[in-house]
């Protein structure tokens, strides 16, 4: 509070300084005794400050200030303010008459002593600061004031009181201020320190950096650079102001996942898991297994996942890789109609329900690392090694040749003779979790029959079966219903009778549909693969075998039961079969082709193969498969705790009340509402783009292969930084369990991170000049850049070290400027104000959207035919290079030439940054006297003085004359003879002004105003 009010103070001698007149002083002034005489005569040392304010004199001042009190009482009469309002205008005039009448000259050692708003003022004066607002008036005109600020407030003031009042219902804020007494001096310093040493040019610890960038601009001068400014827009996302329409939600979503780490512990060990396993996967080195070419040696996995990239994206295989998209996006279009985002999410929120209430944890999901990279790629379907079993295929390739089989049978047999079987086959009912399968209600095709009884078997199963179930020591707790216990039953328990008879359950009825309809391959293939569907759910008579090596159906279950209630599951199948990519047509049953048999092969070519890789030891695999192979050691997995966190944000997400539904409704609402293919482009000419040449895949292959080496030992640094955050070993090194996590970062994470980017600076070197060059940028100016890169790598101790020693300090003023707040999103209602704000008018855009976009395009100096059709302003189009409009804005010669202000900021932070010391009331003896004048003016009582209609009424014309606002906007001058005003002038008349205390009781500008007021007082009062 105390720096506010003396920041008022400041700016009321400002402002006091601009209006008074130089009349001499008479007891009782009238109108006749105002002299005529400007302010502050060009002939004095204030000429900037006069031509600021167009050689005002005290008579003008006065009838600037009757027409403001003449409107006041219009705005009175016309209900748009109160008695009251008038009334506190009358008596803050009349406490500045009194407050000047009663004042006593003072020294100027008394009236400047300390002050640090002097201090900048000077530093400002001295760097010529003013000369960047000089070129910003001079590129944007005159007149912004006037045409493009005062049409933005009036159209803000114009909103209803009431809708301003129900947006920040709901919000309270406790302190707007530093609580300065957690703040050190020395820590304070050492922050300030570090800032002024990157800032210095005087600075020879960092002179190399500089030089290395002046050489890296002097190369781009000479050279240019070919990257256009429709490069660079078409690597921004698109930006628009309609999007705050959805602040609330963001709000409310944020707010829900605040509390959500708050509440649930599992979500920091979730976080801490998934940073230490990302870093564990980039650092540490394994031994070599021995299953590809590449693969000779001991390194990281995320060195084998840029060979896999590089396998996967190479020219040779791309055709069959793009063949391969294709076929997956096809079949995802057969989901239309199904609210596939929403619906799918939902349904994973749903595992949650699994969760051991005693213990935090949901069982399935800690074992889905293994599941994925060790069950599904390197096993067969007889959960044998593919390397030495008969059958070569995985089991994951094998499941999706069945699907495909699923598929394909359901469309053979569609119609009528499908309608006939399923009407020989009864499902016993009965209610959810008693003896008895689950009602089905849709038999026109068969996959979608055997979804529907997939899915909602999955929680429908007796309660007899799970009695009868044996708990698996991996298992934990595992709550009932269970969808792996109902896909067992599904398959070889469920009561299915056919013409009366029972039946062994739904493998049963494949094995009879299939050996009833077709005689041809098809039978062949289910016959082959169904080994690999009684290892994928079981095997019969025995209880949870699907969950000894397919946790992923936990996943599965909620999905399977979603898209079958809304008859969506034949075409869930068919996009899982779509990735079979081994043709029917040419499938060759073992039973005729013997070793030549499909399912013997392990090197048909497949983008599928590719990305598993030989026996399963591909993409996947080294991405997921932890710190060690062995199945119960989990030090480093990671699908396990981002699924664990996954289904808890989600069901938080879920169970989260918003508006008519809850968060995750309106967030997938959100997310589908966005048109992602504006060009409504067929899925081949969206592969067809993805793939051409110099299009993306063909740039990221040339990227991993030229910056392979690199990019592994910048990788490898960084796994080490992230190891170092996050130790397992020790809950005080690890950043999110430490009670004191800046002297973590200080001592541990920032040291790692120099020594690391000082010992890969060759690296650093070799990929930016690599990544450069790709973008066909000239040799020298990647070289150039490199050298820059590699430069602050030299000095990466030195950086980090000063980083360091500013973590103390910056860690005191985070905590200083804590804002508490407590946000209730059902007490606020914010959307209407936003809407105000951003909607257009009359099919316009409202003046606050025009004249935002017209100053910032005015200010920036750039052509546009709406905003800113200026002839002299910068035309650029995509064909104009990045640089020229760099230069145009920030180069030496540009309109605003950044030195200035920058070595503004470097002086301010001087001398241990006494400056902003002072400046934020450290360590300073409260000074009375500051409350004291504003009392003196304002009355005991500051708060809520004026009311949002008076307010609003600055804005409003009254019998013709200009709006008060406009007035005050009008009498600021930012041209003089056509000329932006010379603002580095205006600063130093300022700086004179209060060095020289010229508003001091007895002099000119002191009494010139104080008669002025007197007049207005007598008037008014």
């Amino acid at each position: 509070m105390k720096s506010a009010m003396r920041y008022l103070l400041l700016a009321i001698f400002t402002i006091s300084c601009c209006l008074s007149g130089c009349a001499s002083k008479s007891d009782e002034p009238d109108l006749d005794s105002l002299t005529s005489e400007s302010l502050l005569g060009e002939d004095t040392q204030y000429a900037y400050l006069n031509q600021v304010l167009g050689g005002m004199s005290s008579r003008d001042m006065f009838d600037m200030v009757d027409n403001m009190m003449s409107n006041m009482n219009a705005a009175v009469r016309a209900g748009d303010a109160s008695a009251e309002d008038y009334s506190n205008l009358v008596r803050v005039l009349n406490n500045i008459v009194d407050w000047m009448d009663s004042t006593k000259p003072k020294t100027a050692a008394e009236e400047a002593a300390g002050s640090p708003g002097l201090a900048m003022l000077d530093m400002m004066v001295e760097n010529n600061v003013g000369d960047i607002m000089t070129r910003a008036v001079r590129t944007a005109g005159p007149d912004i004031l006037t045409a493009h600020v005062f049409p933005m407030m009036a159209y803000v003031m114009a909103c209803d009181k009431q809708i301003v009042d129900d947006a920040v219902n709901g919000i309270t804020i406790n302190d707007l201020g530093f609580d300065t007494s957690k703040l050190t001096r020395q820590n304070f310093s050492a922050m300030v320190n570090a800032a002024h040493g990157f800032l210095d040019e005087d600075n020879a610890d960092y002179k190399a950096i500089r030089d290395a960038w002046d050489a890296l601009d002097a190369k781009i001068d000479q050279r240019g650079l070919d990257v256009t400014v429709g490069d660079v827009k078409d690597m921004l996302p698109d930006m628009d102001l309609e999007d705050m329409d959805n602040l609330p939600l963001y709000i409310d979503t944020f707010s829900a996942l605040h509390k959500l780490y708050d509440e649930d512990p599992k979500i920091k060990e979730d976080l801490d898991k998934m940073m230490y396993a990302l870093g564990h996967l980039m650092k540490t080195n394994k031994a070599s297994d021995g299953h590809n070419a590449w693969d000779t040696r001991s390194m990281s996995d995320m060195e084998r996942l840029l060979y896999c990239l590089g396998d996967v994206l190479k020219p040779e295989g791309r055709g069959k890789l793009s063949a391969f998209m294709l076929r997956v996006l096809n079949a995802i279009d057969g989901l239309d109609g199904a609210d596939n985002i929403y619906g799918a999410t939902s349904a994973l929120s749903r595992i949650y329900n699994m969760r051991d209430p005693y213990t935090n944890t949901i069982p399935d999901l800690n074992e889905i690392d293994y599941a994925l990279y060790r069950a599904m790629f390197q096993m067969n379907q007889d959960f044998e090694p593919t390397e030495t079993g008969t059958v070569k295929f995985s089991e994951m390739r094998t499941i999706m040749l069945i699907f495909d089989v699923m598929c394909i049978l359901s469309d053979t047999l569609s119609g009528d003779p499908t309608e006939a079987i399923l009407s020989l086959i009864d499902i016993e009912d009965g209610e959810k979790g008693e003896a008895g399968g689950p009602v089905i209600s849709t038999r026109s095709d068969i996959l979608q029959f055997v979804v529907n009884l997939w899915g909602q078997s999955c929680y429908s199963y007796p309660k007899s079966f799970h009695g009868s179930y044996t708990i698996d020591s991996a298992a934990e707790y595992r709550p009932y219903p269970d969808p792996l216990q109902g896909t067992d039953w599904l398959w070889f328990n469920e009561d299915i009778r056919y013409m009366g008879l029972p039946t062994p359950g739904l493998s049963w009825l494949l094995n009879f549909v299939t050996n009833f309809a077709l005689t041809d391959y098809v039978m062949g293939i289910m016959t082959e693969s169904m080994n690999s569907l009684v290892t994928f759910t079981g095997s019969n008579n025995k209880k949870f075998t699907s969950g000894h090596y397919h946790r992923m159906l936990s996943l599965a279950g909620p999905l399977i039961q979603y898209y079958g209630d809304i008859n969506y599951g034949s075409q869930l199948i068919h996009v899982i079969g779509a990735m079979n990519e081994v043709e029917l047509s040419s499938y060759m049953p073992m039973s005729i082709w013997l070793n030549k048999g499909t399912l013997r092969q392990a090197n048909t070519g497949t983008a599928f193969e590719t990305i598993e890789g030989p026996y399963g030891y591909g993409l996947i695999y080294y991405l997921m498969r932890g710190a060690s192979g062995e199945r119960y050691n989990h030090d480093a997995d990671i699908a396990d705790p981002a699924l664990d966190l996954l289904v808890r944000v989600l069901y938080k997400l879920n169970t989260t009340p918003y508006e008519d539904s809850n968060l995750l409704r309106h967030l997938c609402d959100l997310l589908t509402s966005h048109d992602f293919n504006p060009d409504d482009k067929t899925n081949q000419e969206l592969i067809d783009d993805l793939f051409e040449d110099d299009g993306f895949i063909d740039n990221l292959y040339t990227f991993i292969s030229a910056n392979h080496e690199p990019l592994a030992q910048v990788c490898a640094t960084l796994g080490d930084v992230i190891m170092t955050a996050t130790d397992q070993t020790d809950k005080q090194k690890d950043i999110f369990y430490s009670d004191d996590v800046a002297a973590l970062v200080q001592t541990g994470v920032l040291p790692k991170l120099g020594a690391g980017l000082k010992g890969n600076r060759t690296a650093v070197w070799n990929l930016v000049n690599n990544t450069l060059n790709q973008a066909d940028v000239h040799t020298e100016v990647s070289a150039a850049a490199a050298d820059l890169a590699a430069t602050v790598c030299d000095k990466a101790e030195l950086i980090t070290s000063d980083l360091a020693a500013a973590v103390p300090g910056l860690d005191e003023i985070i905590d200083a400027s804590t804002v508490d707040y407590d946000y209730v999103s059902a007490d606020s209602k914010l959307q209407p104000f936003i809407d105000y704000l951003v909607d257009d008018v009359n099919g316009k855009e409202n003046p606050l959207i025009f004249n935002l976009k017209a100053l910032g395009y005015k200010v920036m100096g750039i052509y546009d035919a709406t905003y800113n059709p200026s002839a002299g302003a910068l035309k650029y189009d995509d064909n104009t290079p990045v640089m020229d409009v760099v230069n145009h804005v920030m180069g030496d010669t540009g309109i605003y030439d950044t030195a200035p202000l920058t070595n503004f900021l470097f002086d301010l932070t001087g001398d241990n940054g006494d400056v902003l010391w002072r400046l934020i009331d450290a360590d300073e003896t409260y000074n009375p006297l500051d409350l004291h004048w504003l009392e003196k003016i304002f009355g005991d009582d500051l708060d809520d003085m004026l009311s949002w209609e008076f307010i609003r009424s600055m804005c409003l014309s009254y019998n013709g004359q200009d709006p008060v606002m406009l007035m005050v906007f009008k009498t600021i001058h930012l041209d003089h003879n056509g000329q932006a005003i010379e603002f580095g002038g205006v600063m130093n008349d300022m700086s004179t002004f209060f060095h020289n205390q010229e508003f001091q009781p007895g002099t000119r500008l002191f009494d010139g105003i104080f008669d002025a007021l007197k007049v207005v007082v007598n008037c008014w009062g």
